[in-house]
């Protein structure tokens, strides 16, 4: 039996619209990415908040997918409740290879990442407009998703990052890279929402 199953099994007989629970410190697959891997509806795994104590914003993170833009919704509909500050997210991955190391060896950034800067921030804020969410800060970083999200909620100790992921039912398979990866080393809450 997959651990976590008694928590999946209570919250779809009881048709659950949210689970909650709280972050795992081992180093193996935790309860927490399990059930946010098999749940039929969004999970929150909750944490205290930063050694400042002072509420926080909200973080979504998202690839520009039509699937991924429920997690945005969900952190901009947070905020409102929180009356928090939202910021939405993208990070553009640099070329990988021979490429990407001449031009860090330079100083300078890939072409194809630098360029399409604006065409993702045109985007974004044209979802967000259209939502009712023109207030939401936009955020494009270079390099890894999840890395760049670790740190950016870090740095700005937000109390809450929201991130969508595929999910999966039976089978043991990775939740997701990035939303893995974030949900087992966020210091702060997560969110993750089924898209």
């Amino acid at each position: 039996m997959v651990k976590g199953w008694p928590i999946l099994s209570a919250a779809k007989a009881a048709h659950a619209d949210l689970i909650v629970v709280g972050p795992d410190s081992s180093d193996e697959s935790t309860l927490a990415e399990r059930v946010a891997r098999h749940s039929p509806c969004p999970v929150l795994i909750a944490r205290a908040r930063g050694a400042s104590g002072r509420p926080g914003g909200v973080m979504a993170g998202t690839d520009l997918s039509n699937p991924s833009m429920p997690a945005v919704r969900a952190a901009i509909e947070y905020a409102k409740l929180r009356d928090a500050p939202v910021s939405v997210v993208h990070a553009i991955e640099a070329p990988s290879g021979a490429l990407s190391k001449m031009f860090g060896m330079l100083g300078a950034k890939p072409p194809a990442a630098r360029n399409k800067v604006p065409e993702v921030r045109e985007r974004l804020h044209a979802w967000l407009h259209e939502h009712d969410a023109a207030s939401a800060e936009v955020i494009i970083l270079e390099g890894d998703p999840a890395g760049a999200l670790l740190r950016l909620s870090t740095e700005r100790e937000l109390d809450l990052v929201v991130i969508g992921t595929r999910g999966w039912s039976e089978e043991e398979l990775p939740l997701g890279s990035v939303a893995e990866i974030v949900v087992r080393d966020a210091r702060c809450s997560v969110l993750v929402v089924r898209i």
